[in-house]
């Protein structure tokens, strides 16, 4: 796999000409295809040069995921380019799109958008409004109790695999492709913004049966925040998912998994369901894919939840010893809302969760 970048329009306005994009698109796909790379898949974005506090920036304002197979049949046809990316499943177009494309008004360019073009306002445009309506739940101060799951109280041999802070333009799809040839399903706790950055994955990971779950918009530390900040980030990140894939996001994740009595009010007003984890794999530290899968099935038994996330190779390379690894325990692998269908999770007051949290004794009963 790689990422290609390509910058359009011109250094100083940033402008272009939509069927220049287009073209140089469709080229650099065909010269990376034709590269002794013998790559599979590719992500492409197009970019347009801007500054902000920090510096020069590059804001990319397209993008499409394409596999080498829909690509090579696409291009056998004599079409014209933008009807050729059109076949290449979901064309992103970021709102600054229209912005940069020749100062063209909308209701010219609409017609020059491919059938499959994708574009939404971010939802951190609107964070003001989705703020304002929080601070008007009136949960954030009444609520005394939330759901969290720390491990699922089962009766058969199934354990949670869960893969959080995609999705990643490289990670996802190796991933899915790892899941489907085991046929293990898996729940995602997926960011909103990447969500909105990659939509087409987000839309794969569903079309291929996983669920998703919420791991906020922009993935802070929630216990660090008050509870309207907190329910925010929750809501924000539900529209996200939501209007991407069309589905709700029930179960929640908090990035780091701290708690704090703020951000479970939040998750009660959000009505969320708090998924912790009984085994953390660490791969976000990069060991070796063997200590990834050791810290996984070290002493795993049914009902416990293992911890993984997108973004490195190492975690690419563990996922299928943690599959084979668990099968050879005897435990199948299945997404965390599959397994609270047949064990639900009551919700207990916030200051027995807190107390229990505070003396590492969460999830021990």
């Amino acid at each position: 796999m790689a990422l290609i970048k390509l910058q359009a329009g011109d250094l100083k306005t940033g402008l272009f000409r939509v069927t220049d994009l287009e073209q140089d698109a469709v080229s650099a796909l065909r010269a990376a295809f034709a590269a002794p790379l013998d790559l599979q898949c590719l992500d492409l974005w197009t970019v347009v040069p801007g500054q902000d506090a920090t510096g020069p920036i590059h804001r990319p304002i397209f993008s499409v995921f394409v596999e080498r197979s829909d690509f090579t049949r696409a291009d056998r046809s004599s079409r014209p380019v933008r009807e050729l990316l059109g076949d290449l499943g979901m064309v992103r177009f970021a709102p600054q799109f229209l912005q940069y494309a020749g100062g063209q008004p909308v209701s010219r360019l609409a017609p020059l958008l491919p059938d499959s073009a994708w574009s939404t306002t971010p939802v951190s445009a609107t964070w003001d409004q989705v703020r304002a309506e929080c601070n008007q739940d009136r949960r954030l101060t009444t609520a005394d109790r939330a759901r969290v799951v720390v491990h699922i109280p089962v009766r058969d041999n199934s354990v949670a695999l869960t893969i959080d802070d995609g999705p990643h333009p490289l990670v996802t799809p190796l991933f899915l492709d790892i899941l489907r040839r085991h046929d293990v399903h898996a729940t995602f706790f997926v960011v909103g913004k990447q969500t909105e950055e990659f939509p087409e994955l987000l839309q794969r990971t569903v079309a291929a049966g996983h669920e998703i779950g919420n791991h906020t918009y922009s993935h802070p530390r929630l216990g660090q925040l008050a509870a309207v900040e907190a329910l925010t980030e929750l809501r924000a990140g539900a529209r996200a998912i939501r209007n991407v894939c069309g589905q709700s996001a029930p179960l929640m994740r908090p990035p780091g998994g701290g708690l704090a009595e703020d951000m479970l009010r939040a998750t009660a007003a959000a009505d969320s369901t708090v998924v912790l984890w009984t085994h953390n794999t660490n791969d976000w530290l990069r060991p070796s894919p063997e200590q990834a899968a050791a810290n996984a099935l070290r002493d795993l038994r049914p009902g416990g939840i293992v911890l993984m996330h997108q973004g490195s190779m190492e975690s690419v390379r563990a996922l299928p010893l943690i599959i084979e690894g668990a099968r050879e325990r005897g435990l199948r692998l299945r997404p965390v809302g599959e397994m609270l269908r047949h064990a639900p999770v009551a919700a207990q007051p916030i200051a027995d969760i807190m107390a229990k949290y505070e003396k590492h004794e969460l999830g021990e009963e």
